[in-house]
């Protein structure tokens, strides 16, 4: 799998809405639309965040 099409069904598996994932990671809900259309990718602060956040390891 992608980048995008990971971190959309791990936002979709926790139930969370775009805007909910941005809140979580202090980002804009725009910001991560990019990431899901592949428009953009997080900084590597905000990969970290995400790794905790959904429990994985940072290289996954």
């Amino acid at each position: 799998m992608s980048f995008e099409q990971d971190i959309k069904k791990l936002r979709m598996g926790q139930g969370m809405t775009q805007q909910e994932l941005a809140d979580r990671v202090h980002v804009s809900r725009q910001t991560v639309s990019t990431w899901e259309t592949g428009k953009n990718y997080p900084s590597l602060d905000v990969l970290r965040s995400l790794s905790l956040l959904f429990d994985i390891s940072f290289e996954k």
